[in-house]
């Protein structure tokens, strides 16, 4: 059985050969993200959207995936305004922490800034691992949309 920690090290180290896979960005993008969504995971769900909410990648491609790319993109828009507008500061992230689990979004850090990630957990997995579940993940989305950015 894989554990959450084990596909977060898969999805830290994807990306780092990605210019020698024949797979366009947006399946090798998929292939990141259906690596933490699986049998045993708690991981319920993972997309990648584009910044005006289009749904890029997601397990299963269902609807439920379009709406929640547009939900994490409004959400991570809205964020990011209120921290300009209240702290004068840049938003990393978004955490939302439910009675059945936490769902972090975050934008995809390439130099295009133009996507974003959401990761959604059931509540046997911390708060804490999601996040760093989903940065990673981020991380490695950013070194297949943008190698070189990932590299500078």
């Amino acid at each position: 059985m894989t554990t959450l920690a084990d596909a977060t090290l898969d999805a830290r180290h994807q990306g780092a050969s990605c210019d020698s896979s024949p797979l366009p960005p947006a399946a090798r993008c998929a292939e990141v993200l259906d690596g933490l969504v699986g049998v045993g995971s708690p991981v319920r769900f993972a997309c990648l959207g584009t910044a005006d909410g289009r749904l890029v990648a997601a397990p299963g491609a269902t609807a439920a995936g379009q709406r929640n790319a547009a939900m994490s993109s409004s959400l991570i828009a809205l964020c990011e305004s209120f921290a300009r507008e209240a702290l004068k500061s840049a938003c990393t992230h978004s955490m939302v922490v439910t009675e059945h689990g936490t769902i972090v979004s975050v934008r995809v850090p390439d130099s295009r800034r133009a996507h974003v990630l959401a990761v959604g957990a059931d509540a046997s997995c911390t708060a804490a691992l999601v996040l760093r579940t989903a940065l990673d993940t981020a991380t490695a989305v950013a070194r297949i949309l943008d190698p070189a950015h990932a590299a500078s």
